[in-house]
């Protein structure tokens, strides 16, 4: 079985700059309703960025993180927490689908209103290669 996870670094980055902005503006408004001053040292940075780091990886690899195992019967894809599987043969069409922003997702559908989409771009592969390999795997089984 093949197994993709690579780490996402800007969705990652994302989180973390968020949860060190909101920290900072926290700390920011906790002093001055307190102490009436806006405190701020290079200690307290480091801690609020020691703190956002923990705080976004955790927060990523519960929610962002995309796991893909698949072989020639089937896959399993891991989203954060969230976990589906298949088997090539409940699919009958392929198509390659650009999100925007230089983003594909791969949809595999079991009719036309119902598909399941793997993401291509976030699992840094190539999306037309990766398109063509499924549409083997489906027309294999």
């Amino acid at each position: 079985m093949k197994t993709l996870a690579p780490l996402q670094l800007n969705p990652l980055a994302k989180i973390v700059i968020f949860i060190f902005f909101t920290l900072i503006i926290l700390w920011g408004v906790i002093n001055y309703i307190f102490l009436k001053e806006i405190y701020l040292h290079w200690i307290i940075l480091v801690i609020n960025g020691v703190l956002a780091l923990t705080l976004g990886w955790k927060f990523y690899k519960n929610n962002r993180h995309t796991i893909l195992s698949y072989d020639h019967e089937g896959f399993q894809m891991q989203v954060g927490r969230n976990q589906v599987s298949g088997r090539w043969s409940d699919f009958s069409i392929v198509s390659l689908v650009h999100l925007g922003f230089g983003e594909f997702t791969v949809r595999l559908y079991k009719n036309e209103d119902d598909f399941l989409e793997i993401p291509a771009s976030a699992l840094k592969l190539n999306p037309h290669e990766f398109r063509f390999e499924l549409i083997q795997l489906v027309e294999e089984s």
